[in-house]
C-alpha cells in the first residue's frame, strides 16, 4: 500500500507553491547545481524537467544551510519509482500525482505544491483573452491572424506540446473535456526547455504552460482569460481554467535522514517562502495568489474595527491598474515586508475593481492599500483612511491623466473626440475625473458628450480596447501608458496622446482608521526606510520605484479642487 500523506496534516504545513507540471517525455539528463563544497553528502533528486528551475533554486537554498549538494537527473515522472528501486536517485518530483501503475508498497508520496496551466500569446500579439471556441479553430488552422480575434495584424505561430505532457493533458481536461485539439502547422516540442526556447524566438506565438512561470519571467508572454476565466491562481481547480497540476515528492520509506529532512523543509514555512518568491501560490487548498506571507512565529493581528473571516491576518488590497499577475509581482515583496515588520501573517487581496476598495474597507476585510488619489479622496471623506507614503522613480511621485487615441484616426484635439467611444476606469483619476474635467472645459455636458463610454475594469484594458478598435479614444494612467509601449511594438507605433492632465499623487500606501498608532508609525518606518536595505530595495525594484517618500492629505488639494469644480461626489453616492 503506498502512503499517502495528504489532507489535514499536510495542508495545516503548507503554505507555499512549487513549479510545475512535466513534460514526462524527456531523457535522462544530470545536471549538478552550483552547492557547497564536494565534501557535503550529495542529494540525487529525478524530476520533470519543467520542474527544474524552481527546484534548482530551492535546492540550493536547502543545501547551503544543511552542507549538500544535490544532483538533479531530468526524467519521466512514470520512471521515478525504478529509479528509486534501483538506487540511482534518492526522491524524485512526480508531477500530476503519483506515478500510475505503481502498486507496490515501500513508497512514500508527499503532495507539497500546485501550479496552474495557462494559454499563453505573445505580448505583440496584443491579446489578452480568447474563448474556448477561438482556441480551437486556431489549433484546427482556421484562423491563422491575430486580427481575427481582436489582436494586431500578424501571424499566430503555433508552439505546442507532444501528448504525454503533463501541461497538455491537464488543459484537455479542464478546458476540451478530455481531448485536446491537434495543432495543425506546429511541430510538438519534446521538452519545457524547447517549449520556452521556441516562445521567446517566435513573434505572435500562442503556447500553454505553467503560470508561475509566466509569473516569474521564466516563461515569456502574456497570461490569456479562457471563457472569461482569468488566468489566477485562485481560479485553478481539479477541473476548468487554469488548470490545476499537483507536484509531490516521491521517496522510498527506508529513505535517509536527509530525504526526510528535505521533505520537512518543503512543508515548512521557511521552504514555502523559498517556493514563494518563484512566484507560486499555496495548495492543497484552493490556489490564490499571495495567500500567505507570514513569519516564522506566526503573530497573529487584530485591529479594533468589524470581525471579518481575515480576523488575525493583515491584508493588503491592490486595486486592478494592471493585470492580478503584474500586480502581484510589483506587490508581493511589499505584503512580505509588512509581515515581517509587524510579526504577523500578511495578505494581497486583488479587487476585480476600483470600486471594490470601498466595499472592502467598510466591511473590515481589509487592513491597507494602494490606491489612486481619486479613490483615496473617497477613503478619506467615508472612512477615515491614512496616508502614509508613496513610490518615487527618478525623482517623480506622481502621474498624469492621459486622453490616448489611434494615429491612424484623424482626431487630433479633445473637441473632435465628441460624439465619439471613449474607454475610461471608474474611480480613477486619470480615467474618471480628468475626462469629466475636460468635457467642462469644453462646455459639454457628461456623458452626453460621447456617444458611448466604455467602461474598462483596468488602465491597460482600455488602452487594448482602443488598439482593437472597440473604442475611439482611451482615458488612462501615464504611467501604464509607458509600460504598454515599452514592451508592445503596437502600442508604441499606433497610439499617440491628444491631452495630459496636471499631476495626481502616485498610487499611495493608506491603512485603515483602525490601525493604531503604533503599527501606523512601524509601517511607516519600514516604508520610508526601504531603499536602505538589500531587501528593501529588492522590493522597490519590484515595484518599479527607487524610495517611498511621506505622504499626507494636503498632497491631494488639487484632486479635491477638481472634484469640486465638476461636482465629483467624493464623500457620497456616485
Amino acid at each position: 500500500m503506498i502512503r499517502l500523506v495528504r489532507g489535514a496534516a499536510a495542508g495545516a504545513l503548507l503554505a507555499g507553491t512549487l513549479l510545475s507540471p512535466g513534460c514526462d517525455s524527456s531523457p535522462h539528463r544530470v545536471e549538478v547545481l552550483n552547492a557547497p563544497p564536494p565534501a557535503g553528502k550529495v542529494i540525487r533528486i529525478a524530476c520533470s524537467d519543467e520542474a527544474v528551475a524552481p527546484i534548482r533554486r530551492i535546492v540550493d537554498a536547502f543545501g547551503s544551510r544543511k552542507g549538500l549538494r544535490f544532483d538533479i537527473i531530468t526524467t519521466e515522472s512514470a520512471k521515478i519509482p525504478d529509479l528509486l528501486r534501483t538506487g540511482s536517485v534518492d526522491a524524485g518530483v512526480a508531477t500530476g500525482g503519483f506515478p500510475a501503475g505503481v502498486t507496490d508498497n515501500g513508497f512514500s508520496y508527499v503532495p507539497f505544491a500546485y501550479d496552474a496551466i495557462v494559454f499563453i500569446a505573445s505580448k505583440d500579439a496584443g491579446v489578452g483573452s480568447l474563448s474556448t471556441a477561438q482556441i480551437r479553430r486556431i489549433l484546427k488552422g482556421e484562423i491563422t491572424d491575430w486580427r481575427e480575434v481582436g489582436g494586431k495584424r500578424g501571424p499566430i505561430g503555433l508552439v505546442d506540446r507532444q501528448e504525454g505532457s503533463i501541461s497538455r493533458r491537464a488543459l484537455a481536461v479542464g478546458v476540451f473535456g478530455g481531448d485536446f485539439p491537434p495543432a495543425r502547422r506546429s511541430a510538438p516540442m519534446r521538452t519545457n526547455e524547447l517549449a520556452v526556447r521556441a516562445m521567446e524566438g517566435r513573434p505572435g506565438f500562442l503556447g500553454y504552460g505553467s503560470l508561475a512561470g509566466v509569473t516569474t519571467g521564466r516563461i515569456p508572454g502574456v497570461a490569456l482569460t479562457v471563457d472569461g476565466m482569468h488566468a489566477l491562481f485562485n481560479g485553478a481547480r481539479d477541473k476548468g481554467y487554469p488548470a490545476r497540476v499537483e507536484l509531490g515528492l516521491v521517496y522510498l520509506k527506508t529513505a535517509g535522514a536527509s530525504v526526510e529532512e528535505f521533505t520537512s523543509f518543503l512543508l515548512s514555512q521557511e521552504g514555502s517562502h523559498e517556493l514563494g518568491t518563484e512566484g507560486l501560490s499555496p495548495g492543497p487548498k484552493d490556489l490564490s495568489m499571495g495567500e500567505c506571507h507570514c513569519r516564522a512565529r506566526e503573530g497573529m493581528f487584530n485591529p479594533p474595527g468589524p470581525k471579518s473571516a481575515l480576523l488575525g491576518t493583515f491584508t493588503l488590497a491592490i486595486v486592478p491598474e494592471l493585470d492580478a499577475i503584474d500586480q502581484e509581482n510589483r506587490y508581493a515583496a511589499i505584503a512580505q515586508r509588512i509581515a515581517d515588520t509587524l510579526g504577523v501573517r500578511s495578505r494581497l487581496l486583488h479587487l476585480r475593481s476600483y470600486r471594490q476598495v470601498l466595499t472592502e474597507f467598510s466591511e473590515g476585510r481589509v487592513d491597507a492599500a494602494f490606491v489612486g488619489s481619486l479613490m483615496y479622496g473617497k477613503l478619506r471623506r467615508r472612512m477615515n483612511v491614512v496616508p502614509i507614503a508613496r513610490p518615487e522613480s527618478g525623482g517623480v511621485s506622481h502621474y498624469r491623466g492621459v486622453i490616448v487615441v489611434r494615429r491612424e484616426s484623424g482626431l487630433r484635439t479633445f473637441d473632435d473626440l465628441k460624439g465619439k467611444r471613449l474607454a475610461l476606469v471608474p474611480d480613477t483619476s486619470a480615467g474618471d475625473l480628468y475626462p469629466r474635467v475636460l468635457v467642462d472645459a469644453a462646455g459639454g455636458s457628461w456623458p452626453g458628450f460621447f456617444s458611448a463610454l466604455v467602461k474598462a475594469p483596468s488602465h491597460r484594458s482600455a488602452i487594448r480596447m482602443l488598439l482593437s478598435g472597440a473604442v475611439d479614444a482611451a482615458a488612462v494612467k501615464d504611467l501604464v501608458l509607458k509600460r504598454e509601449q515599452a514592451s508592445s511594438g503596437a502600442a508604441r507605433k499606433e497610439l499617440v496622446t491628444l491631452s495630459a492632465s496636471d499631476p495626481f499623487p502616485e498610487n499611495a500606501f493608506v491603512v485603515a482608521a483602525g490601525i493604531g498608532d503604533a503599527d501606523r508609525s512601524r509601517l511607516r518606518s519600514m516604508l520610508l526606510s526601504l531603499d536602505r536595505g538589500k531587501r528593501g530595495r529588492e522590493a522597490l525594484r519590484k515595484l518599479g520605484a527607487d524610495r517611498m517618500i511621506p505622504t499626507s492629505d494636503k498632497d491631494y488639494a488639487a484632486v479635491y479642487a477638481l472634484s469640486r469644480k465638476v461636482s465629483y461626489p467624493l464623500g457620497g453616492d456616485d
